[in-house]
């Protein structure tokens, strides 16, 4: 009697485990088709919302939003910058590109026409590490001088205050201005000085007294910065634009980064 109650209890907890063990598993697998499970060695699937970019840095910021459509419009932005992201980095190479062909929209030249006129040879690379033409004409132009050791480094990324003097380079040579004065900034090295004080109609700063001198040139910066310095040697009405607004032209940090 005692053997036979034995056999039926371990007869009732097995049959408690099996129907257990089988809800569990009918469980599991309506969370599996639902995708609400994850296997522990699984990373969840987190759905990206239809309103995020898949990469933030190809729009430009909202403070540039604005000029750099504007910049687009004129057509004195590079295609390699348009197409690297508005807020990654500008690579020297490409700095170089936008300097020129805002010389060349200037000129209303062309970059060969021009070394044709001045006897510059443009197959004559002055770099030893790179043989891009336009990095030739500036070389030739005195606008970039390299990083020294004659290397230019084109697929370096180009600073603000590099970027500035490359402008204002451009208007003393093909202007006929003089880049002179005192930086207000705080932290302007001297050999940019001059250039960011030339500049003070071109940007502002990004706050606080501060230039961010060293600070990684983003492209929405060259573009912004081109298109002003467009608009301050006064070609913007020459090519259908109304000037910019001159109320706020800092670039505004908290934006940038």
């Amino acid at each position: 009697m005692i053997k036979k109650n034995l056999e039926e209890k371990k007869m009732k907890k097995f049959i408690a485990n099996r129907t257990g063990f089988i809800v569990f598993a009918l469980v599991f697998t309506m969370l599996c088709s639902s995708g609400l499970a994850v296997l522990a060695d699984e990373e969840p699937i987190i759905p990206i919302s239809g309103n995020v970019s898949e990469d933030v840095y190809s729009q430009p910021s909202v403070w540039a939003e604005e000029e750099v459509a504007a910049a687009l419009e004129v057509g004195i932005v590079p295609d390699s910058i348009v197409e690297a992201g508005w807020q990654n980095p500008t690579s020297r190479s490409s700095a170089a590109e936008a300097i020129v062909l805002l010389i060349e929209l200037t000129l209303g030249m062309t970059m060969e026409e021009i070394a044709d006129n001045k006897n510059w040879d443009l197959t004559d690379n002055q770099f030893d590490d790179c043989d891009d033409p336009v990095v030739t004409f500036l070389k030739y132009a005195g606008i970039t001088q390299g990083i020294g050791g004659n290397k230019y480094a084109p697929d370096a990324n180009y600073t603000r205050a590099q970027m500035v003097t490359m402008i204002g380079r451009a208007a003393e040579v093909f202007m006929g201005v003089e880049a002179q004065g005192e930086s207000q900034f705080t932290d302007v090295p001297d050999w940019a000085a001059p250039y960011v004080a030339y500049a003070a109609d071109i940007t502002q700063g990004v706050g606080g007294g501060l230039f961010d001198s060293e600070g990684l040139l983003q492209n929405q910066h060259t573009a912004v910065f081109i298109l002003r310095t467009f608009e301050s040697w006064g070609l913007l009405d020459d090519n259908g634009l109304d000037e910019l607004d001159d109320a706020d032209k800092s670039d505004e940090e908290d934006e940038e980064d």
